[in-house]
């Protein structure tokens, strides 16, 4: 059993500290028993992975075990094998992030072939963040969803760009997890606000964009997070500064102009 962080700190931290390292310790053994920490919303992530658990252990027991284990070895049975720390961003160009993508992609990714470079209208996910869980709405300390940030006029902006592209808007907490591998996996851009969401990019194919909107005028010298997981992965990023603030609206006219920008290789593009 895997012991780290994530799934207690939402979905980025869950995602890329988690599930990635589960996901690629269980594609290159087979375990005939194991035991998880409980993921919160994220837990529906566990169905995905290349084995089942054999039980899923609330947090609180997943880190008694876990200290349990330091000293017996064991706790109810399962051994704590490790302890990972895959979400630091600086150590993304260690972690095989690519294999654990192409393994995934192999599985899900049912329409990656469909998005060539020939097609004439490229196809954007937009990445909302209205919905929230009850779970994490009811969170004590820690505010996720809409509650932390929000672009309030996305679905306005969206209609901006539907003038150019062929558009999906999708909010990852509604949106099942092997849906959203799909989308994202015959996407030419993957495009949101900064935020856990954009972790998806582990399920957008190498070449294609990530494109991250923000309020920090310095962009990734504050955030990097999305600008290193993208270079892991060997895709393009670009971060567009059109908010004012973490939960202010954007002009849906200048980011279709900037998204048009971006896709042509201009300014805003750091290709990898």
């Amino acid at each position: 059993m895997p012991i780290t962080r994530g799934p207690l700190l939402g979905f980025y931290h869950f995602l890329t500290g988690y599930f990635a390292p589960t996901y690629f310790e269980l594609m290159n053994a087979h375990i005939p028993k194991f035991a998880l920490v409980h993921g919160g919303p994220m837990h529906k992530w566990f169905d995905l992975l290349p084995q089942s658990p054999s039980e899923v252990l609330d947090p609180v027991e997943g880190l008694q075990t876990a200290f349990r284990s330091k000293g017996t070895g064991f706790s109810r049975g399962f051994k704590v094998t490790n302890f990972v720390d895959w979400d630091l961003y600086r150590l993304f160009p260690g972690r095989p992030l690519h294999e654990i993508r192409q393994h995934i992609l192999h599985r899900y990714g049912a329409t990656v072939a469909d998005g060539g470079a020939n097609q004439s209208v490229k196809r954007i996910v937009v990445l909302g963040r209205d919905a929230s869980s009850p779970e994490l709405d009811a969170h004590p300390v820690r505010a996720f969803g809409p509650r932390k940030r929000n672009i309030p006029n996305m679905s306005e902006a969206v209609e901006h760009l539907r003038k150019d592209f062929s558009v999906e808007f999708l909010d990852g907490t509604v949106v099942p997890p092997d849906e959203m591998i799909r989308k994202c996996s015959s996407a030419d851009v993957l495009l949101g606000q900064h935020g856990a969401g954009l972790a998806n990019a582990l399920f957008v194919p190498r070449g294609k964009h990530i494109v991250e909107i923000g309020w920090y005028p310095a962009g990734p010298a504050q955030a990097p997070h999305f600008r290193e997981l993208s270079r892991a992965l060997t895709l393009n990023w670009s971060y567009l500064h059109l908010q004012k603030s973490e939960s202010g609206s954007v002009d849906g006219q200048k980011l279709r102009i900037e998204l048009r920008k971006v896709l042509c290789g201009q300014e805003g593009s750091d290709l990898l």
